[in-house]
């Protein structure tokens, strides 16, 4: 009697672990089809950026739970100018998008470069060539209109190159060269397919 009283503990013992794991697997059942349910991420849902100034984020209720990457595919430019420089026999005012720079007589493409990168109100900045070639950058990145860097000089010492201005949406030119095509080769000991 003694060795059916410990079986029937055994029983008891085990049907109670039993159903302890069965009250535990119906709690994880109940919590995934919980899952299911999109109310469940709305209150969760969070967007942040890492230069709000740059790029912002928001979500919406139609928003795709999960993690979103954003790639620069461009850059924002500035917008370019190039002309030939000839140094001034006689003093010279040369106009940048409304801002006056004096040129001396006798002055080089880097003295007129100096002059128009000091200059606190200009809205450019200027680099020389060996060559006297002067470029002129726009300060701002990002589309300046039709009319960008706007340039007047009377006395004829910046001459624009033609072809050389670029705005700031104008792409980068690419080279004309033919794309080689590629074909692919099968591996040693593979059959052609």
């Amino acid at each position: 009697m003694v060795a059916l009283q410990n079986h029937q503990q055994a029983l008891t013992a085990r049907n109670t672990q039993l159903s302890v794991i069965q009250a535990a697997l119906r709690k994880v059942s109940d919590d995934a089809t919980a899952l299911l349910e999109p109310g469940v991420f709305r209150r969760t849902r969070q967007t942040s950026s890492s230069d709000p100034a740059r790029v912002a984020a928001s979500s919406g209720s139609g928003a795709g739970v999960g993690a979103y990457e954003v790639a620069v595919a461009r850059l924002a430019g500035s917008a370019q100018r190039t002309f030939t420089f000839s140094s001034p026999a006689g003093a010279d005012t040369v106009t940048i998008d409304g801002h006056d720079i004096d040129v001396p007589a006798g002055a080089s493409a880097r003295d007129l470069v100096k002059a128009i990168n000091s200059a606190g109100d200009a809205t450019v900045y200027a680099a020389a060539t060996d060559a006297g070639t002067v470029v002129l950058s726009s300060r701002q990145t990002g589309d300046a209109g039709a009319d960008f860097i706007a340039v007047a000089d009377g006395a004829g010492s910046l001459i624009e190159q033609a072809g050389r201005a670029r705005g700031a949406t104008t792409p980068p030119r690419r080279s004309t060269g033919r794309r080689e095509r590629r074909r692919r080769t099968p591996s040693p000991g593979r059959p052609r397919g």
